[in-house]
């Protein structure tokens, strides 16, 4: 994607039973973290049993769109070797961003984690940094885990 410019949110919009209907279905909203105001947005993902995308954007002084990532879960340190996170998900609270997963053993089914949870916390990390050519502020903002741990409470 081209951090310049907001993804397109494309929607098969239709009229069921006198309501609209959609394969995929998007909240967007402004949140405040740390003072600062960014634009999130949530994509359910029809037929996917449950996946729901999380977006967050930024915009520069010149009016150019940013996305602000997360820190890759996947590759999380409290993992030991044949265990995986699956179904996992992330929430906003009290302007923080938390993520929750199942922690699975290779053979274990979608429904059924056998090594109990996985909980992480993070903090948003960068600020808006001048450009000395365009004199415009760009945002360097990113999403790092701040406490991570895994409970065997499932």
């Amino acid at each position: 994607m081209d951090s310049k410019s907001l993804r397109f949110c494309q929607s098969e919009t239709v009229v069921v039973d006198g309501g609209l209907s959609s394969d995929n279905d998007f909240e967007e909203e402004f949140i405040t973290i740390e003072g600062m105001h960014f634009l999130y947005i949530r994509t359910r993902v029809s037929g996917s049993g449950g996946i729901v995308e999380h977006d967050v954007y930024t915009i520069s002084s010149d009016r150019k769109l940013s996305i602000v990532l997360f820190q890759d879960m996947t590759k999380s340190t409290v993992l030991k070797e044949g265990e995986a996170l699956r179904n996992g998900g992330y929430r906003l609270a009290k302007d923080n961003f938390t993520f929750e997963s199942g922690i699975y053993k290779t053979k274990d089914a979608e429904c059924c984690p056998s090594l109990g949870n996985f909980d992480a916390e993070f903090r948003l990390e960068g600020k808006f940094n001048q450009d000395a050519h365009s004199h415009a502020f760009e945002p360097d903002f990113r999403f790092v885990v701040a406490k991570q741990w895994r409970s065997t409470d499932r």
